[in-house]
């Protein structure tokens, strides 16, 4: 599934060169919490938090990971 990024004004970017199938979420923070049941997992990181998957990086005050929608939003 491509990523996509949201750009000021609702212009989208999609991002599928760098991200392969199989590669996995590395998130590093201060702080993490995670609610919900397996099925709909919410991650929060918060705190100097550092997000990688496949060759970008994202370095955010605050991260949440919504694991059954497959989204990724970075404060």
């Amino acid at each position: 599934m491509p990523v996509t990024t949201a750009r000021e004004g609702g212009d989208e970017a999609r991002l599928t060169s760098a991200i392969q199938a199989g590669d996995t979420l590395e998130l590093s923070c201060v702080n993490q919490s995670a609610t919900g049941t397996k099925e709909n997992l919410v991650t929060v990181c918060e705190g100097n938090v550092d997000a990688r998957i496949g060759t970008f990086r994202v370095q955010a005050d605050k991260v949440t990971v919504y694991d059954a929608r497959n989204l990724v939003v970075a404060e």
